[in-house]
């Protein structure tokens, strides 16, 4: 008998492991395949998480109709037989079908093509979970729950394998051929569950019914608002899963590696929750996330000088604990075993609600990027019945955070929201409210309305000060138009990066600024190169490398976000397009598509100047995407990289990627600028260039203030189906 048991806990365990792995390994691998169609923006591994969650939706709902209405054979012989039919989807590759549209909405198109490539085999496996736990605890008459952690550690595992083994050993398509054989381990797996369960007599009694049929006589079905009370905490760690995603991705490169940091601590806290004996005092978490809240609130909503590593540390460390607690607060009230299947169908919808917020509901409804930190308010709030269970909300409760948001912005307008350097008065808008703020933790209504009340006095304050003139939000990311305090300038800022800037005075109008002002490499560039009757453009920005165009040129700017050609293209913002002395074209969508319909040889000079916030699209640093800009590039034409970025360090891989098309390399870095350089407009930068001989950069080449940069010793040369963010990572900032 023992036995017995011990070989049914291992099948199920096993099966669910590997389900929970294949599941988890499918998702950053099609992402990254669909990745360069659509610019390398983050919001692509969002909206494929929504897609991962309705298909986890669809599938525990199909478990839960078949656990609840046919028997145990009608069940096995309708899953096998779906199993069968998953085989014709294999291998999973998305080749072929239209090409995303380039003046609309993507997300259609992507959903589309995410269900055509991979719907079938990802249902099947998102339908396993609930329905072997249904299986096991019917047949076994044990807790089903451990499995629910098996399973959950088994997508951790997966989640680490991926960045750590497959991506840097396999191309993505053998990963999609190591994946199908997988899945037909998983099916035999599956198989022999279907066959051990059917041989066994279920210890529920549940024969010639649907299997929950006793077990509802046994436990009242749970009610309404308990199960709006799953969803609502579901949804709240999917949503933050999302937010925190798209900080790390926006600024830094959309990459699995980043995408997975969120996802892995998603998952660990399930598997911390739902295991069989409690290894984290979720007390101890509610208390702990007062405490991480408070620093998240200036980082949310203030440019930091914090370094890099220890911003992705806070900021991932508050996701970890908020969702321990909302996950911890599911695990105090989940359900017998006869309502497994309705529990996790709950937890599907509050998973699906979190990921349609943040990915489709947020930038329509939102001009900003405030859903973050709005979850971390509704996170505080929900932590309540674990420290408070019982307690009557008062009207203290309200005013006390209402007068500490007044406070905290009463004291950022008198000392200038802490960009004074004296410590008083740093302790005066920061220390302060903060202290404040924690002596509420024991009344997390109080506490969550704390949080939102510093939250909305920084962001009023934010927008006081930076005089916005326009704010607008799209699938590809948030941008606003601000004027300076001294209305000397109108300034273009995507995500939380200055993308470029014009001075309001009209004898200085047509003068390029920022990291393009004419001191500067690019200006030399303009300055020193040789012929360039035909530029090109990838990154159009405000347009203010149309400044250096001259009568008789043609320019081409490419640029995949229709709401940042509108930005440019409105004289009351900027006219840099509307000056430009050449003929300027603008061509919408992503440039690697678009740049091939370009003629052969058609440009003189190609300038590459896309990111998104802070981050330089990784399909346009591949050793495919230097191939077509050589295509295009005239023979003695010169390639011109804007490499400057806070988080990665790109000369070392341009430079080996230089190196492998035998072409020759020059860098310069323009960043000891005088405090009169940066009052006048003008920003620190690092720009690279590449030509095929030393010759084709004209006067550059004996300019002592660029440097020939060679590759490295052991080189690394990205391409589409490979790249490494970890090798070119500031760790330091």
């Amino acid at each position: 008998m023992l036995l017995d048991v011990l070989t049914l806990v291992f099948l199920f365990s096993a099966t669910l492991f590997t389900s929970s792995a294949l599941l988890f390994i499918v998702e950053p691998m099609i992402a990254k395949m669909i990745l360069p169609l659509l610019g390398g923006t983050p919001a692509v591994w969002n909206t494929c998480m929504v897609f991962y969650q309705l298909v986890l939706l669809a599938g525990y709902l199909y478990a839960h109709v078949l656990s609840r209405s046919f028997t145990r054979s009608q069940q096995i012989v309708i899953h096998v037989s779906l199993l069968a039919v998953s085989i014709v989807s294999l291998p999973i590759l998305v080749t072929g079908g239209a090409l995303p549209p380039v003046d609309a909405s993507p997300i259609p198109w992507l959903l589309a093509t995410l269900t055509r490539t991979a719907g079938v085999p990802l249902f099947v496996i998102s339908s396993t979970s609930p329905l072997l736990q249904r299986w096991f605890a019917s047949t076994s008459g044990r807790n089903p729950y451990p499995l629910y952690a098996a399973g959950n550690a088994g997508s951790l595992l997966a989640l680490v394998m991926y960045p750590a083994v497959l991506e840097p050993v396999f191309t993505l398509k053998r990963q999609s051929v190591v994946w199908a054989i997988a899945y037909a381990a998983f099916m035999a797996f599956t198989l022999a569950c279907a066959a051990y369960t059917r041989r066994q007599r279920s210890t529920a009694g549940a024969t010639s019914s649907g299997d929950d049929a006793a077990g509802a006589a046994r436990a009242p079905l749970p009610s309404w608002s308990m199960r709006a009370k799953w969803i609502a905490l579901a949804a709240v760690p999917s949503s933050l899963m999302l937010g925190v995603t798209t900080f790390l991705t926006t600024d830094i490169a959309a990459v699995p590696l980043l995408w997975i940091l969120p996802l892995g601590l998603y998952l660990l806290t399930f598997v911390l929750v739902f295991a069989e004996r409690q290894i984290v005092s979720h007390r101890r978490m509610v208390r702990l996330l007062s405490l991480l809240v408070i620093p998240i609130i200036t980082l949310v909503t203030f440019d930091s000088m914090v370094t890099p590593l220890a911003q992705i540390a806070l900021h991932l460390s508050t996701f970890f604990v908020a969702s321990m607690v909302c996950h911890g607060e599911l695990a105090r009230h989940k359900p017998a075993s006869e309502h497994l299947t309705l529990f996790y169908l709950c937890l599907a919808v509050g998973g699906v609600l979190g990921g349609i917020f943040n990915a489709i509901v947020s930038p329509v409804i939102f001009n900003s990027i405030i859903e973050y930190p709005l979850m971390i308010v509704v996170a505080c709030a929900l932590g309540r019945t674990a420290i408070a269970e019982g307690r009557r909300t008062e009207w203290s409760d309200v005013v006390a955070p209402a007068a500490l948001g007044a406070g905290t912005l009463a004291m950022m307008f008198v000392f200038k929201g802490g960009d004074s350097k004296r410590i008083l008065d740093l302790l005066l808008v920061f220390i302060i409210p903060g202290v404040v703020l924690f002596t509420f933790r024991q009344k997390p209504i109080r506490f969550a309305l704390g949080v939102a009340a510093m939250i909305v006095a920084s962001m009023t304050y934010m927008s006081a000060h930076e005089r916005v003139l326009h704010r607008g939000r799209s699938f590809y990311g948030a941008h606003r138009v601000t004027l300076d305090p001294l209305d000397r300038y109108r300034v273009f800022v995507d995500g939380g990066i200055v993308h470029g800037a014009q001075s309001t005075d009209p004898a200085r109008r047509r003068e390029p600024m920022t990291y393009f002002h004419k001191n500067g490499p690019i200006g030399q560039v303009f300055a020193g190169a040789p012929r360039r009757a035909r530029v090109g453009v990838v990154g159009l920005g405000i347009g203010t490398l149309a400044a250096y165009s001259r009568p008789n040129e043609r320019w081409t700017f490419y640029e995949i976000n229709p709401a940042v050609v509108d930005v440019a293209r409105d004289g009351r913002y900027f006219t840099f397009l509307e000056d430009s002395a050449a003929r300027t074209d603008i061509v919408l969508g992503d440039a690697r598509l678009s740049l091939v319909r370009a003629e052969d040889h058609e440009f003189d000079l190609l300038i590459l100047d896309a990111f998104s916030s802070d981050a330089v699209p990784v399909h346009l640093l591949t050793r495919e995407a230097l191939a077509l800009y050589l295509k295009k590039l005239s023979p003695n034409g010169v390639l011109v990289f804007n490499i400057s970025n806070r988080y990665v360090e790109l000369r070392p891989l341009l430079a080996d990627l230089a190196s492998s098309s035998g072409l020759v390399c020059l860098t310069q870095d323009d960043l000891r600028l005088t405090r009169d350089d940066v009052a006048t407009g003008r920003f620190p930068s690092r720009w690279l260039v590449m030509a095929h001989q030393r010759a084709d950069f004209g006067a550059l080449a004996t300019d002592s203030r660029w440097q020939t940069v060679g590759p490295r010793q052991r080189q690394v040369v990205w391409s589409d189906e490979f790249s490494n963010l970890l090798s070119v990572f500031k760790w330091r900032g």
